[in-house]
């Protein structure tokens, strides 16, 4: 909140004796306040405010700050994992800078966990979009990342005990790859992830979810601070792409399965390493869908209902023209709209007309693959926006993104998301995200050996000159 301090320096102050004049300067207050699981009620626990002292000064006429008596205070940069939630206050007896708050130790006691999963029944959200909501608040506010005895007792109850985390291919035995359980997820890609992209802002953009099946999209937004899959870090800002996908065991009511991907070859470009061919389309961005539905879209208690069935017919008609039947033929008329945007990973690009979807992506796929065939893990739809995950199979025939056709049976792991026009019935706008470095390792290229090799020309070189 804004606010202006008026008064009259009558007194002495930080910066010298009494002057007596008045003076007017403006500052801002950010507070943060946090419902507490057990009591209910809403608590004030942090306030950060900032003030215009430069302005105050000089009303005060110390028109010579070398003279003045300057409070002694510094900016320090928090180097732990919850800069983006206050670290104390919500319950008594606790002091600015411990390590322990009221939320997170009702978590770690379980007759109190019950409270929080009844909690994520809020907003008459879906049983998978309330499990996945409360799930992400932890993860995108960096509740106890470090520690995974409290880590894992907050993430109990959303998850099964035998949980499949699955995200993308790396030659890697110990980093990303599939895991089973909360402990191979905390060591494999919470910990790296969170190393390397410390304090990581994330954007969901779409959001989508029924009973047993959820979706999202998202872009990350960090300082690049660590090395990540053996990718050098950049100390430098970084932009990650991310999707989700999950399912929900109907028995247990918690997440059984998560899919997850990173777009690996956009971080691998920010280090400076190209290892696809450079499209002829615009990589690397990407955008919330172009409508009013909340930010991430939908908003579940005000979407149609009737809509999701809608949606779905219509985006399974545009998975058997592109995906299953493909002529060849550039038909987007009846199944994507006329200003149609499809959001690409890196290597492919950004499509905005039918044309360069077909040219740039559709018509270089399915020329390099035949016989293909889809598999689809899940398919969820919830208002005009749906997300489809699966594998894409087909034998290499033909030359993609660079590679020279090896004949070799290749499945290519995907994720899109869709947003339907319900006035038309048509893909008004997609984004898709592919495991691109799986399906090289497939052909027998390996995307990050091309990082390292990189790496190592660019050493040499250096110690030539």
């Amino acid at each position: 909140m804004p606010d202006v301090l008026m008064g009259t320096n009558t007194g002495p102050s930080a910066y010298g004796p009494p002057t007596g004049k008045s003076f007017a300067y403006g500052g801002i207050a950010v507070t943060y306040v946090n419902k507490n699981p057990v009591t209910k009620e809403w608590q004030y626990v942090a306030e950060w405010i900032q003030h215009d002292e430069l302005s105050l000064v000089a009303q005060l006429g110390f028109d010579d700050l070398n003279k003045a008596n300057l409070p002694q205070t510094h900016a320090q940069r928090n180097p732990s994992c919850d800069v983006n939630r206050p670290s104390w206050g919500g319950g008594e007896g606790e002091q600015p800078g411990t390590t322990t708050t009221t939320t997170t130790k009702s978590l770690l006691q379980k007759e109190e966990r019950d409270s929080v999963r009844s909690m994520m029944r809020d907003d008459d959200l879906p049983l998978a979009k309330a499990l996945v909501k409360g799930m992400d608040s932890l993860i995108s506010n960096h509740v106890n990342c470090w520690d995974y005895d409290a880590w894992s007792a907050a993430m109990e109850p959303f998850w099964d005990a035998d949980l499949i985390y699955d995200t993308n291919w790396t030659p890697y035995p110990d980093i990303l790859g599939n895991s089973t359980g909360l402990r191979h997820w905390f060591d494999r890609e919470h910990i790296p992830f969170n190393m390397a992209f410390r304090n990581c802002t994330f954007s969901q953009i779409i959001f989508a979810g029924e009973e047993l099946t959820a979706t999202t999209t998202t872009y990350g937004l960090a300082y690049w601070q660590a090395d990540f899959v053996h990718i050098p870090h950049t100390n430098k800002p970084a932009t990650i792409r991310i999707f989700d996908f999950y399912k929900i065991d109907p028995e247990t009511r918690k997440i059984a399965y998560n899919w997850m991907l990173l777009d690996i070859p956009f971080l691998m470009l920010q280090a400076g390493y190209r290892v696809l061919p450079k499209p002829v389309l615009r990589e690397g961005w990407v955008q919330p869908p172009r409508a009013m539905d909340g930010i991430p879209a939908p908003v579940s208690s005000l979407v149609d209902k009737k809509d999701a069935a809608l949606a779905r017919k219509a985006v399974y008609k545009v998975m058997l023209n592109d995906w299953m039947n493909y002529t060849g033929e550039e038909k987007c008329k009846g199944l994507w709209s006329r200003d149609m945007v499809w959001y690409g990973p890196v290597g492919i690009g950004m499509a905005t007309t039918c044309k360069e979807y077909h040219e740039h992506f559709l018509r270089p796929l399915h020329s390099a693959f035949k016989q293909s065939t889809l598999e689809i893990d899940v398919f969820t739809c919830e208002g005009p926006y749906c997300g489809v995950h699966g594998r894409f199979y087909g034998q290499h025939v033909g030359e993609w993104l660079g590679e020279k056709p090896t004949h070799k049976w290749i499945n290519l792991r995907f994720g899109m998301h869709y947003h339907v026009d319900m006035r038309t019935h048509e893909v008004y706008e997609s984004w898709a995200l592919f495991d691109i470095p799986d399906a090289f390792n497939q052909m027998g290229v390996n995307l990050y050996d091309r990082v390292q090799d990189d790496m190592h020309a660019h050493a040499h070189t250096h110690t030539a000159n």
